[in-house]
């Protein structure tokens, strides 16, 4: 399924994309139909905090499973990598490393803003079909862990670790989906975030 929805887009996305790509997640019954390649998704009630404007219609949009998928698979990694930038301030010793994750954590919500703002726009629930998941560039439950109860110069070096796997995830995967059979809005949104992940990469090398 996954090599038909995303053929030509590279081993990256398909890997990372597998799970997404079934729309229910990693626990994707044996027998339990897989959505097709495009679906018409059924709004709906709108899910907290994404309501859409009082006598604004209903969505109902023809939407791409690889849009779907990237997009649930962005909005997992960074809900919880904005997890770990407000720990920074918190826990860190890095001067220079908290700094920069002060106006991080402002993109990175920026960023969660617009992928949920795609999500509305079809009338796609806002939930994460990843939570407990183990895949690249997100923390397991004991890494997440480590993190919450380090302090000074180990929690510096753990955070960068984390926050290093997933720029470079989120880097791998922007590029990756430019050549899948995305829409627009979510190939332009990949690119954005694609180059925010490059230049936190580029920061991070020097701190």
């Amino acid at each position: 399924m996954t090599t038909n929805i995303v053929a030509g887009a590279g081993k990256a996305l398909a890997a990372a994309l597998f799970c997404s790509l079934s729309v229910s997640g990693c626990a994707h019954s044996p027998g339990q139909p897989v959505p097709s390649k495009t679906s018409t998704l059924d709004p709906g009630p709108p899910s907290p905090g994404l309501g859409r404007p009082q006598g604004h219609p209903a969505a109902t949009t023809t939407f791409n499973a690889t849009d779907l998928g990237w997009i649930q698979l962005m909005l997992a990694m960074d809900r919880q990598t904005q997890r770990i930038l407000e720990l920074v301030p918190e826990q860190g010793s890095s001067t220079n490393l908290k700094a920069w994750a002060v106006g991080t954590s402002e993109r990175n919500r920026a960023e969660l803003s617009s992928l949920r703002a795609l999500l509305a726009d079809r009338g796609a629930a806002d939930n994460n079909p990843h939570e407990g998941h183990d895949m690249p560039g997100m923390v397991d439950e004991r890494e997440l862990q480590a993190l919450e109860s380090a302090r000074g110069a180990h929690f510096d070096l753990l955070a960068r670790s984390a926050l290093h796997d997933h720029y470079s995830q989120v880097r791998k995967l922007a590029s990756s989906v430019q050549e899948a059979e995305a829409s627009a809005g979510v190939r332009e949104t990949a690119r954005k975030a694609g180059a925010d992940a490059a230049r936190a990469l580029r920061h991070l090398g020097r701190l």
